[in-house]
């Protein structure tokens, strides 16, 4: 089972009723391609780098969802590419093996206390 996020940009122009039946698709789209523990986090309305089918700003949407078939994806992919009210779509595998910062990796720990020991910057 890996774990996917897909972001969903919809056009501002959505009241919040249709908006609650887009995202009600979307979801039922990721159910019958296998999709399970899925989570709905709403971003708001942010603006855009560059036009979009005539919009400037999109309501963004997060879903993470775990799947158990690579393949399902490219069908995800295909039907949110039909989906009319969605301008714009990413989806992608989150990676597991996520480190956290704990500074450079490559430094020692002698080198990381600069007693005296001047820095390359």
């Amino acid at each position: 089972m890996n774990k996917y996020e897909a972001i969903v940009v919809f056009p501002p122009t959505l009241t919040e009723a249709e908006m609650k039946d887009e995202l009600k698709r979307v979801v039922g789209v990721l159910e019958t391609n296998g999709a399970s523990e899925i989570s709905v986090e709403s971003w708001g309305k942010k603006e855009i780098a560059y036009f979009v089918r005539g919009h400037k700003t999109g309501v963004y949407n997060n879903l993470t969802f775990t799947l158990a078939e690579g393949r399902n994806v490219e069908t995800i992919v295909g039907t949110f590419r039909l989906m009319e009210r969605i301008i714009k779509f990413q989806v992608h595998r989150l990676n597991v093996s996520v480190r956290k910062f704990k500074g450079n990796p490559r430094r020692t720990s002698s080198e990381s206390d600069l007693g005296g020991v001047e820095a390359d910057f």
